[in-house]
């Protein structure tokens, strides 16, 4: 008996998270986060603020599983493998010629460009106050898949392929707000550019070191 009370709760639990999370997309829809408060998520979702705070500890935290949620279901069939996976995919991404070879193949790109696989996400990852927040959600995730592939195409240290990537991860996320994350035959398109840029880019640093120069001594005259 205690055991089924317990799953049972667990399921209205839950049940009660969901629609908080669903209330938050719906308000996302119409309204900047920086605008909403607990109180007006509680209204849309009907639950308290109690219930509220007994799922979550403030609004940030329900955004954190949202993201989570999109990361699930963009990661869904990702040819992965490890580091070497991931360099293996960018290579075969910026090889392809036409978009129609990359939407057949859309699995080789990193799940952080597909977080948009379920379009009811798309006010979360298009509201403005929110950018700064998901690159940095979506960095956690993916730096220990990425960085190896830095170090390794480019001859980095740790530091600076963490820079690189991040410099990186910046550019694709505003790339695809750009194009509200829409996928047609021009992101795509944008995709295979972008994975080329980066392959090209990591080449041509490897091998040759940047010396540090001292400052130019200045003479008054």
């Amino acid at each position: 008996m205690r055991g089924q009370r317990t799953r049972a709760e667990d399921q209205r639990s839950r049940r009660t998270k969901g629609r908080i999370k669903d209330a938050l997309l719906v308000l996302l829809a119409s309204r900047g986060f920086n605008e909403l408060s607990v109180s007006e998520l509680c209204r849309e979702a009907g639950v308290t603020r109690s219930t509220f705070y007994r799922h979550f500890a403030n609004l940030s935290d329900v955004v954190d599983e949202l993201i989570d949620a999109c990361f699930e279901v963009s990661s869904r069939n990702t040819r992965s493998g490890g580091p070497g996976g991931t360099l293996d995919n960018a290579r075969r991404v910026a090889a392809m010629t036409e978009p129609n070879e990359l939407r057949a193949h859309e699995t080789l790109l990193p799940a952080c460009q597909r977080l948009a696989n379920d379009e009811k996400y798309l006010p979360l990852l298009m509201d403005e106050s929110l950018a700064e927040h998901v690159i940095h959600r979506i960095y956690q995730a993916e730096i220990e898949n990425s960085v190896p592939l830095y170090m390794g195409r480019g001859g980095l240290t740790r530091r600076e392929a963490e820079l690189m990537y991040l410099r990186d991860l910046y550019g694709t996320f505003f790339l695809n707000r750009a194009l509200r994350w829409h996928k047609d035959d021009y992101w795509y398109r944008m995709h295979i550019l972008a994975t080329r840029a980066t392959l090209c880019a990591l080449d041509s640093v490897r091998g040759t070191p940047i010396v540090p120069r001292s400052a130019p001594v200045v003479t008054e005259r």
